[in-house]
């Protein structure tokens, strides 16, 4: 990572994604087979890879535009932003296609070509910002993180290809270890 360049300290609104979290009308499409339902049990914070072992469904009726807004796309990071704030996940090749997320769960995503998910995903993982998840989070009878929370986060940023080779380098160890 010699000459690569300096990192640049700014918000995850600065980085202008797309950032949306899923609807709470999902309960009359819950079914027993259909496109993957990703929910806050499919986060872990042992890795940003889903845990896809207990899996729930939906099926959408034809037409419907239940799930415009909260299908996930490759490269997606994921934050549970209700209960056990903070938890990451990023959405990586092996996740089925189409999948939906819940209203436990924001979607950050990034414009293509200007930043890595899952270099952020790594990042928001960390020591450091897990500590930033827990002193903006919303408290009260519910703990919570709002979406306008979750553009405040910090990170640092270096450029497109050192945040590549970054995640790669996690991303083989994570291998090795699993």
């Amino acid at each position: 990572f010699r000459d690569a360049g300096e990192w640049v300290e700014t918000t995850i609104g600065d980085l202008k994604p797309f950032i949306t979290s899923g609807s709470r009308g999902w309960a009359p499409f819950y079914a027993e087979k259909g496109e993957l339902f990703v929910r806050i049990t499919n986060l872990w914070r042992d890795s940003i890879y889903l845990d896809l072992t207990d899996s729930k469904y939906v099926q959408l009726p034809p037409g419907t535009t239940e799930g415009v807004r909260t299908q996930l796309k490759l490269d997606d990071v994921l934050i549970s932003i209700t209960a056990d704030i903070g938890i990451v996940g990023y959405v990586d090749e092996s996740l089925p296609s189409p999948a939906y997320i819940n209203q436990h769960i924001a979607l950050v995503r990034f414009e293509k070509g200007y930043h890595c998910g899952r270099y952020v995903a790594y990042f928001l993982a960390s020591d450091k910002s897990q500590r930033l998840f827990r002193a903006s989070t919303d408290t009260g009878t519910k703990a919570g993180m709002s979406l306008i929370g979750i553009q405040k986060i910090k990170l640092m940023m270096p450029e497109l290809a050192e945040q590549q080779r970054i995640a790669d380098c996690l991303s083989s160890l994570d291998a090795l270890i699993t």
